[in-house]
């Protein structure tokens, strides 16, 4: 029963339901596996696409050899920031991850939570 109210409480909210004022249209009388299964569908085709897109993509030639030298040249430039970054935020990650670690071992939660 507490389900049937918060899918029905889920269904007022919505504002194409009350903009339209019918209740049976497809998003308002959709159950919460059909509304999972699809968003799920959407991504699934979102990623076919993707794939689509990229072997489209890394079929077309790369250009000319002027094209090619300044492509390598990016493509190494922005390597090398990936790679500065990552140790940055690395660094930032286990210095964090340290302070957190000595503050719950000096003074744990507890399950009074008020």
């Amino acid at each position: 029963m507490a389900a049937d109210q918060s899918i029905s409480e889920m269904k007022d909210s919505l504002l194409f339901c009350v903009s339209e004022g019918d209740m049976n249209a497809f998003p308002c009388n959709a159950s919460p596996i059909q509304s999972v299964s699809l968003g799920i569908a959407a991504g699934g085709m979102a990623l076919l696409f993707t794939v689509f897109l990229m072997s489209k993509l890394k079929a077309a030639p790369r250009g000319n050899d002027l094209m090619n030298k300044i492509s390598d040249q990016i493509k190494s430039g922005a390597r090398a920031f990936l790679i500065t970054e990552y140790k940055y935020l690395a660094g930032y990650v286990v210095v964090v991850f340290a302070a957190l670690l000595v503050l719950y071992t000096v003074d744990p939660p507890t399950d009074n939570r008020t």
